[in-house]
C-alpha cells in the first residue's frame, strides 16, 4: 500500500474533524441545545500516528447522551450511510471504535442506553442532513461556525 501525502492526510483529518463537530451540532440542535463548532490543526509532532485537524464543540444547554455519540455516529454514517444503529452499537460494545472520553462520560453504561442514543444520533442525521451537509463544509471551509449562524441556518433548513 503506498504512503499517503502529508496533504491528502489533512485533508481527509480535517474533514473527519469536520464530520465529527457537524454530527454534535446537528444532533445538538435539533434537540434545542444550542451551540458552535470548530477545528482546528493540532500540535501533533507525529502526522503519521496522530490526528493533524481536531474539533471541539461548545454546548449551550444539558448534553444528552444522543449528542455525546452523534460525532462518531456521524463518522460512521458518513463513511457507509446503510450501517445500522446496532452495527455502531456493537462496534462501540466491542471496542472496536471509541467515543472520546469527554464523550463517554454521558454515555449510558448499558448496551440498552448505548443503542437507544445511537438511534436517536442516527435519525436525527437523517432527519436534518441538508444542515449537517452545510455544516460540515462550513467547517472544512472556514473551520468555525458561531450559534448564532448555526441557529439559523438551522431554523432556515428545518423550516423548509
Amino acid at each position: 500500500m503506498a504512503k499517503r501525502a502529508q496533504g491528502e492526510i489533512e485533508r481527509c483529518d480535517k474533514r473527519e474533524a469536520a464530520i465529527h463537530e457537524a454530527g454534535q451540532l446537528t444532533v445538538g440542535l435539533a434537540l434545542g441545545i444550542r451551540g458552535s463548532a470548530w477545528v482546528y490543526r493540532s500540535e501533533t509532532i507525529d502526522p503519521a500516528n496522530e490526528k493533524l485537524w481536531v474539533g471541539k464543540r461548545e454546548a449551550y444547554g444539558l448534553v444528552y447522551s444522543a449528542v455525546a455519540i452523534s460525532g462518531l455516529v456521524a463518522e460512521c454514517w458518513v463513511e457507509n450511510p446503510a450501517t445500522s444503529s446496532d452495527e455502531i452499537t456493537d462496534w462501540i460494545d466491542d471496542g472496536l471504535i471509541s467515543p472520546s472520553p469527554e464523550d463517554s462520560a454521558n454515555l449510558p453504561s448499558s448496551y440498552e442506553g448505548k443503542l437507544a442514543a445511537v438511534v436517536e444520533a442516527l435519525a436525527l442525521l437523517q432527519k436534518h442532513k441538508a444542515f449537517f451537509d452545510w455544516a460540515v463544509e462550513k467547517l472544512i471551509n472556514d473551520d468555525l461556525i458561531t450559534d448564532g449562524v448555526a441557529w439559523e441556518r438551522f431554523q432556515a433548513l428545518s423550516n423548509r
